[in-house]
């Protein structure tokens, strides 16, 4: 595969961010899925529960790094006591999302504080 750049054609193999994808990438059987439900409870968990409610999950992406697998995720909340509107015909419901990343080594961070 060759790509164009500002030098001239150069293959894909001489790119360092392609270097990087295709050393750390790892097969699909090194892939842990059983622990994204743990991720998404403990995530809902960290919620303020006095003035959000979970609406549910939003993207979950698998990241293989250096270091391993990373997952990062999304979080739907509603606040309490905020009602969904009708306008017309549609309702709107407005919808607050808190993004977290679990490292490689399983730390769960919430990157909305």
């Amino acid at each position: 595969m060759n790509t164009e750049d500002s030098i001239g054609a150069k293959s894909m193999e001489e790119f360092p961010w392609y270097k990087d994808m295709v050393r750390n990438a790892k097969p699909l059987s090194q892939f842990d899925f059983s622990k994204i439900a743990q991720y998404v409870t403990e995530a809902i968990q960290q919620i303020d529960a006095n003035a959000y409610e979970y609406a549910g999950l939003g993207n979950y992406t698998l990241k293989v790094a250096k270091g391993g697998v990373g997952h990062e995720f999304d979080i739907q909340t509603t606040k309490k006591g905020e009602s969904s509107k009708q306008n017309g015909r549609m309702i709107t419901t407005n919808y607050y999302e808190l993004n977290f990343e679990v490292t490689p080594e399983g730390k769960l961070i919430n990157k909305s504080k």
